[in-house]
């Protein structure tokens, strides 16, 4: 687009590009029912909005887009990776609220517990073995569970990480970016990146797809600094970072490595930026200096991958079988590569990101293998698998998508109207859709019956309850209200545990690992703790042990039922607390009181939440009949005066104090007895 264009052609490009935005969302919400997405479909995300308040947001954030592109600001070079991680991780932290929405952080709370509760020797000598670990590999959990034991095992706590490891993936692919091509490009690339709703929605969850893709690109940015080379074939720091960026290098791969077991097809890219590094060299000194680095990462990280590999072999052979026969039984739950490229990212985007490779491949620019390989080899070895398995991918999406919009649209002012208009209108979907529709998840009854309990300030004992032949473990979910709970969380043993589950969906057959909570979870009951009681159905059918001790000790203080949305199916949470409790502090029995004189009877009242009940005194002996109501007393102390006309001498009178309050429903009562009366 030449810059000489009349204000009037300049509008009609303005106007273009919104219609083909306006278009692209308009296509994607017509088809939304072919999104595959399991926890994040269209269809069910915009199930029942209204159309013309989502299409009126996407035209307002069209026009913030206007206003934003033709308002003159120019960043500081040195300031700008700082802004972007601040950005990314203040819209990250938008998104705490999520609830937990997958069951597999079940998994990796309860690895993370363990190193809490027994130490990083333990979980090491144990991962595998002790600890049983499916196809999860360590590192992940390792560093939840450091988290746990050196900070504090709270939610807030994860979330600051994994919120932390999007803002700084936002920042490292701005860094690629500008050190491959351009600022500009960089700048797009890591503003289309913190604006894809489906990884908004995923970063506040502890799960390992937000530190993978963190890990893979700070594996990729240290490798690629360690084989900078200036034309002495020296590095373009003092000498010493060389060798400081390649210690780095090797450990993050290392560490990706032990993130997940796709992770290895993913550190493809490593040999990919070995090869662009090697052929930018100038000289044989650079040569020279290349392969010398290179051939330090290769042994070095192969080294410590032989070696985690030999000492834990036995595992691994298993981990592999396991994976392997899962990808068998998972069929029907799939999710196409298709949802996670036009639906959960922006359609554009992938447009974009296709075009790129058309404008690099007349430019014949080597460093475009880099973000190709990157995004290309796990969309074809893990196509329709999980989209979560691809995220990873996404910074190399938003890079080629990036350099479509640099090189494509000429023009300054409409380069950012567009690329503005993207960001923006992703955000908001992101926002105002994705956003509410996670609070419909039924996980959020666990995180409000954690977040209750946490108020009340006691011990919790929780109890899955679901019958013998449900297809799946509930107990999974003990971790999704323990990562939300302040209290110590018991699971007390109510029911013989079943020795297999012939009935278990296969998809979830893993649950059936945790047929018994884990063992740091007290099995201990104790009358002062809250109840918590996860089940199917608000009126599903308790042990005949639980339900006594809850019609005799408890009263029903919240039932959450609200969410019904669940990968597995809704559950709700139903809270019971301890029946508020009177304790007598006088008269305490067998005292002797005389007539005509007055007795100050005081009382207390132990409960967990804040009572303002109206109490009754009774006094009376059964072996002379004599019985004295006094109704309505306030407060915890009443002076009752002893009528010789009525107390008549006598060694068996007792007194019982009664607690009622909605409507005079008696909650709960004490008794104190005998005390005698003499004649005075």
């Amino acid at each position: 687009m030449s810059s000489n264009k009349t204000p009037n052609a300049y509008a009609c490009t303005y106007i273009s590009w919104s219609a083909v935005i306006l278009i692209s969302y308009a296509i994607i919400y017509w088809l939304r029912s072919f999104d595959t997405n399991i926890f994040f479909n269209w269809g069910d995300i915009f199930n029942g909005v209204d159309t013309a308040g989502l299409f009126l947001l996407l035209i307002l954030s069209i026009a913030l887009s206007y206003i934003l592109s033709n308002t003159r600001f120019e960043l500081n070079h040195r300031l700008t990776p700082l802004l972007i991680f601040q950005a990314a991780f203040l819209l990250g932290a938008i998104f705490w609220s999520v609830p937990e929405t997958n069951p597999d952080m079940g998994r990796y709370f309860f690895e993370a517990k363990y190193l809490e509760a027994y130490g990083i020797q333990t979980f090491i000598n144990d991962w595998g073995t002790k600890l049983d670990v499916l196809s999860d590999f360590p590192a992940v959990p390792f560093i939840y569970g450091l988290i746990f034991r050196f900070i504090g095992e709270s939610k807030v706590y994860i979330q600051i990480f994994t919120t932390a490891l999007f803002a700084m993936t936002c920042t490292l692919t701005y860094l690629i970016g500008r050190k491959f091509w351009t600022g500009s490009i960089g700048l797009y690339a890591a503003l289309f990146l913190l604006s894809f709703p489906y990884l908004l929605v995923k970063t506040p969850l502890t799960l390992v797809s937000i530190p993978l893709m963190s890990f893979l690109i700070a594996a990729i940015y240290a490798t690629i600094k360690a084989l900078e080379t200036t034309p002495a074939g020296h590095g373009t720091g003092p000498p010493w970072t060389i060798w400081v960026w390649t210690v780095v290098s090797v450990v993050l791969i290392f560490l990706t490595f032990l993130t997940k077991a796709s992770a290895t097809l993913m550190l493809v890219t490593i040999p990919v930026i070995f090869l662009i590094s090697y052929i930018k060299t100038k000289s044989r000194a650079d040569a020279r200096a290349v392969i010398s680095r290179i051939a330090i990462i290769t042994i070095l990280s192969g080294a410590l991958i032989l070696l985690f590999a030999i000492c834990k072999f036995d595992v691994l052979v298993d981990m592999y079988g396991i994976i392997s026969a899962f990808k068998e039984r998972q069929a029907g739950f799939h999710e196409s590569t298709s949802s996670l490229l036009f639906f959960q990212i922006n359609p554009l985007i992938t447009f974009m990101a296709i075009y790129s490779a058309y404008i690099m491949l007349r430019k014949r620019d080597i460093n475009y293998m880099l973000p190709l390989t990157w995004a290309l080899i796990p969309l074809i070895f893990l196509y329709d698998t999980r989209s979560r398995y691809l995220l990873p991918t996404l910074p190399a999406i938003a890079i080629m998508a990036s350099i479509a919009i640099n090189n494509g649209i000429k023009t300054g002012n409409i380069r950012k109207f567009v690329a503005s208009s993207i960001i923006i209108c992703s955000i908001a979907i992101a926002v105002f859709f994705y956003l509410p529709f996670t609070h419909t998840y039924s996980s959020m009854n666990i995180k409000n019956a954690a977040e209750y309990t946490n108020q009340l300030g006691t011990d919790v004992e929780l109890f899955p309850v679901f019958p013998v032949d449900y297809p799946y473990n509930l107990n999974i979910l003990i971790a999704l209200f323990d990562i939300y709970s302040e209290n110590t969380v018991k699971t007390p043993a109510y029911r013989p545990v079943p020795s297999s589950y012939p009935n278990a969906r296969k998809t979830w057959a893993w649950t059936w690992v945790y047929r018994d909570p884990p063992p740091y979870y007290s099995r201990e009951s104790a009358p002062d703790s809250s109840i918590v009681i996860i089940s199917p159905e608000i009126e599903s059918e308790l042990p005949e042990n639980l339900k006594t001790r809850l019609e005799e000790g408890y009263d029903l203080e919240k039932v959450y039922s609200a969410g019904d949305v669940s990968t597995i199916r809704p559950y709700v949470a139903t809270v019971y607390i301890p029946k508020p409790r009177i304790v007598v502090k006088s008269p305490r029995g067998n005292e002797t009181f005389k007539t005509g004189t007055a007795i100050n009877i005081t009382w207390e009242i132990e409960s967990v939440r804040d009572v303002f009940p109206t109490f009754v005194i009774n006094v009376y002996s059964p072996s002379t009949g004599i019985y004295q109501m006094i109704n309505g007393t306030t407060g915890y102390s009443y002076m009752w005066k002893i009528d010789p006309q009525i107390f008549p001498p006598a060694d068996d009178y007792r007194i019982r104090i009664q607690g009622s309050h909605n409507n005079w429903q008696t909650y709960y009562y004490a008794d104190v007895g005998n005390f005698s009366i003499e004649v005075g």
